[in-house]
């Protein structure tokens, strides 16, 4: 549920200035407005010591054995944050020393001072590249040596080195020719020997190595560091909020603030400002004002939480909270998409884990995972699959549905993909009926679940070849109609004619909806197919000793785990693809939304209550 929200106009004296603040943020219910973004030289100042600490944190390790130093974080900041610098300035010229060093090994331990020295006494030396299967030819005078050796046989190695001497510059005309007559220019010469640039880098990786010598000395201070983020991100929102806040009246002497509130809070806002003595009003949002949207739910419906800020989607203030809707169907999707039974109980084992191991993991995520994993061993147990293998115990293969396992199975798996399809289209034009009620714009969203039946029939009757019922000629028609009719009000015909004119691809696109939930099945059969492949690569052949079960346990392991990683990004392709994309376009949500943030106290990052 989306809940309400108030505009807020508040005004204090410039003296009382940091008494509001601080009052409210103990409320922690109003999401402040800039009008301009804030911006000081002490938030400034805030803000790059935030961004400091977050680059140091993210050096050390989340789980350690290591003490912590006692060193305070402020210390630990000054002492790393140079060195981190540093440490990227010397991997950027190690890199560049790495690849001189690659450049430099083919012509072996010759240094510049050497070559200029023959130069000196009328010998020129030029470094050329050679194919493997020709041979430059010198220029007269000049003599060639292969620096490194150029066998055939060697498939990497396409071309070789050769250094080239001459009493003479290899200038143009004095240059080899290849097997065609045409010149071959020489390499420049290095800067550098071989041995300097080696000397250069053992020097760098030492000093490397001393940096991240001194991060390890500090290992067991991730958490110092975590309290340390907290309070000054904590600075940090409130020295935005107080620039927030604008100056007004004679001398200055009152300032003001804009936010929002949640219409429930309304009253203990207005005790606090009476208590206080600030000037307050509260006021319904205007048509062109967009409030951030804050949302509650159930607490069985909480966790789907995770999903929208993990792709980072948020409906805008005015649109439907679909969350409900999306737990459940990302669910069914989830379980189609996986497929399998076993999977879900190692899903519910690692979850188990996590949550034993790992203590900040928040609750809403775990309870995710834990309805995820259910759903997946339900359908995994229909359809009994079980880790792929097609012999199954007994106890398994009597939890098994004939209808999603029998000879018919493929087509009645694709059949109820489109029935999932149409009806999960229906419910977001139905949805939009009763929002739209009593308006005459709720026909039109009737006739689209109507004519979205009919597009299911349609699916069936293509793809599974059976029959259309004649029917659904009539229901196309009735729908259509409606949707023509009243899907624009008479007095937005003039500007909205276009969406007339596009009716027909509309129509079309209403179908393309309904097949595309065939993905479903398709994935969900193509992760069984593989399991399968894999089970039959590591047993197929029969094991017999020692080796060939460590081999098998090994292709399983592997097989398996690649499996699982490919049916998770089919979850993130298109289980939440159907909801965010086809389910939301039907809908009309944009995720135009700004996430409701209230200026509160802050708060140890870490696991609790979801």
């Amino acid at each position: 549920m989306i809940v309400p929200m108030r505009k807020l106009e508040l005004v204090a004296t410039s003296k009382s200035r940091d008494e509001a603040l601080g009052a409210l943020r103990g409320l922690g219910v109003v999401h402040i407005v800039a009008d301009r973004p804030p911006s000081s030289e002490e938030l400034e100042k805030a803000r790059d010591r935030l961004a400091g600490m977050l680059q140091v944190r993210d050096l050390l390790p989340k789980e350690t054995q290591a003490p912590p130093s006692g060193t305070s974080a402020a210390v630990i900041v000054d002492t790393l944050l140079p060195r981190i610098a540093r440490r990227r300035k010397l991997m950027e010229r190690l890199d560049a020393f790495y690849a001189e060093r690659a450049a430099l090994a083919p012509w072996g331990e010759a240094s510049p001072q050497d070559i200029q020295a023959l130069e000196e006494k009328g010998l020129y030396v030029g470094l050329f590249w050679r194919s493997k299967r020709q041979e430059l030819q010198p220029p007269e005078g000049a003599a060639m040596v292969d620096l490194t050796s150029c066998e055939l046989g060697k498939r990497k190695q396409r071309s070789c080195p050769v250094a080239m001497v001459s009493q003479k510059p290899f200038t143009p005309g004095n240059l080899p020719r290849d097997r065609k007559g045409n010149e071959v220019k020489p390499l420049p010469l290095p800067q550098r020997s071989l041995r300097q640039v080696e000397d250069a880098i053992h020097d760098l990786e030492r000093n490397i190595e001393a940096i991240d010598a001194r991060t390890r000395s500090f290992e067991g201070d991730r958490a110092v560091l975590e309290k340390a983020e907290v309070e000054m991100r904590a600075r940090v929102e409130y020295l935005e909020a107080r620039q927030s806040m604008g100056r007004m009246g004679d001398a200055r002497r009152l300032v003001w603030l804009r936010g929002w509130v949640p219409a429930e809070s309304e009253e203990s806002l207005l005790q606090a400002a009476a208590r206080h003595g600030w000037a307050i009003r509260l006021l319904d949002p205007e048509p062109d004002e967009e409030p951030p949207t804050y949302i509650r739910n159930p607490r069985w419906v909480r966790p789907i939480k995770t999903v929208f800020e993990m792709i980072g989607v948020v409906p805008g203030y005015r649109e439907t909270d679909i969350s409900p809707i999306f737990l459940i169907f990302l669910s069914i999707f989830f379980a189609m998409l996986v497929g399998d039974a076993g999977y879900g109980v190692l899903f519910i084992a690692m979850t188990i884990a996590v949550q034993r191991l790992v203590r900040t993991v928040p609750r809403q995520v775990t309870s995710l995972l834990y309805i995820m994993s259910g759903a997946t061993m339900l359908w995994g147990a229909l359809t009994g699959t079980w880790f792929g293998i097609t012999n199954l115990p007994a106890p398994l293969a009597a939890m098994r549905v004939d209808w999603l396992t029998g000879p018919e199975a493929q087509d009645n798996v694709i059949l109820l993909s489109f029935l999932l399809g149409a009806i999960h289209l229906t419910i977001a034009h139905l949805w939009r009926a009763v929002r739209y009620f009593p308006s005459p714009q709720f026909l039109a969203q009737l006739g689209w679940a109507g004519t979205t039946w009919v597009m299911f029939f349609a699916a069936r009757s293509m793809v599974l070849l059976r029959g259309f019922p004649p029917v659904m000629f009539w229901v196309l028609g009735a729908g259509a109609l409606l949707v023509v009719v009243f899907m624009t009000p008479l007095s937005r015909i003039k500007n909205n004619w276009f969406e007339h004119a596009m009716l027909p691809l509309k129509f079309i696109n209403n179908f393309v909806d309904v097949v595309s939930y065939v993905r479903l099945f398709a994935v969900g059969a193509a992760s069984l197919a593989m399991a399968r492949a894999f089970n039959e690569m590591a047993v197929g052949g029969g094991l017999d000793g020692v080796l060939s079960v460590l081999l098998a346990a090994v292709v399983l392991f592997l097989g398996h785990g690649l499996n699982i990683l490919l049916a998770a990004m089919g979850v993130l392709v298109h289980g939440v693809r159907l909801n965010t994309l086809e389910f939301a376009q039907h809908m009309d949500l944009t995720w135009s939304g700004t996430p409701y943030r209230p200026f509160s106290e802050p708060r140890q990052s870490g696991g609790g209550k979801g």
